[in-house]
């Protein structure tokens, strides 16, 4: 499984990517900044500096995976914090939707739903 994980230089983002990658998966962390990405050195990782309010980087970015988190903070570039807000959502959903991507996560809570299910279904419970 290949998973895509945007913001992936915060807490939470970096944090999933260690996780799931300590699990087996392979990671497309996303992020502004390509040496911060690099720097997390999360195995199983291609690292993407991408605009996340730029749909057409998105859904480039996000080729082949099967699921992403989608966790994103609003952009700085935007006059307001709605239109910054409106841009990163639809990137999200027109990569989804361009990718056909099966499984999206918006939510911490659901992200480490998703990795314990994941972690699961590769992992025997002792």
């Amino acid at each position: 499984m290949k998973i895509a994980i945007a913001a992936a230089t915060g807490n939470i983002g970096s944090r999933t990517a260690r996780r799931i990658a300590d699990a087996g998966a392979n990671t497309i962390l996303l992020g502004r900044d390509l040496v911060k990405l690099e720097k997390l050195k999360v195995k199983n990782a291609v690292c993407v500096a991408t605009d996340l309010s730029d749909s057409s980087a998105v859904i480039k970015a996000t080729a082949g995976a099967d699921a992403m988190l989608w966790l994103v903070p609003p952009a700085s570039n935007y006059p307001s914090l709605k239109e910054s807000y409106e841009k990163v959502i639809e990137s999200g959903v027109e990569a989804v939707r361009a990718n056909d991507i099966k499984e999206l996560s918006q939510s911490p809570a659901s992200a480490r739903a998703a990795v314990t299910t994941w972690e699961r279904s590769v992992m025997p419970v002792k």
